[in-house]
């Protein structure tokens, strides 16, 4: 499902800007205290073969974590909630369609790939939550529950801190409940 990849790609996305997160089943202590986040964003995007305005909320809490036995890899943890206008971006004030999502954000391991290279790790990641699309009118258009686990690589960038910059996506595979197709509800909603 192509919208709930993409949702759990953006959350990877601003995950990596915060840095990786905390292994599930290890006691170590938040490296700074639980961050409770509360925003608005707004942005042009081509999706669909259409030019695309966003007009985003969203809220949640997170933390990071180090990876066990690594002073390099850091874990990150959050819990989020969003809620997405979207329109045409020549036409802002046209027909509209709303995201809605909420979810649990997890970097459970950092595995140093290669010792000769310090900085590099295989990060994998669970994103289990919900997605609906809705029609300006409010009737519902595409809905996904799942998980979204994933694995990929990143450079830790070497300054022992949260923070790293990815490499490459490596697996990515969505385990859920889904129906409809994103790119056709938008396209008939909007144009």
């Amino acid at each position: 499902m192509r919208r709930s990849q993409a949702v759990a790609a953006a959350g990877c996305t601003a995950v990596l800007l915060v840095g990786a997160a905390p292994g599930i089943a290890h006691a170590a202590p938040p490296v700074d205290p639980v961050d409770h986040y509360v925003g608005t964003d707004s942005f042009d995007t081509t999706d669909c073969g259409l030019n695309l305005h966003s007009e985003v909320s969203y809220s949640g809490m997170s933390f990071i974590k180090p990876a066990p036995g690594s002073q390099e890899a850091f874990l990150v943890h959050d819990r989020y909630r969003f809620t997405e206008e979207i329109t045409l971006a020549s036409d802002p004030d046209g027909p509209s369609v709303t995201t809605r999502g909420s979810g649990t954000f997890v970097e459970t391991t950092a595995t140093l790939l290669d010792p000769a290279r310090p900085t590099i790790y295989q990060f994998t990641t669970v994103d289990a939550g919900t997605f609906r699309l809705h029609a300006a009118d409010g009737g519902q258009l595409v809905t996904s529950n799942g998980v979204y686990k994933a694995t990929n690589i990143q450079d830790t960038l070497g300054d022992k801190a949260p923070g790293s910059q990815l490499i490459e996506e490596v697996t990515g595979d969505f385990h859920g409940n889904e129906s409809g197709e994103f790119c056709d509800a938008v396209t008939a909603e909007l144009t």
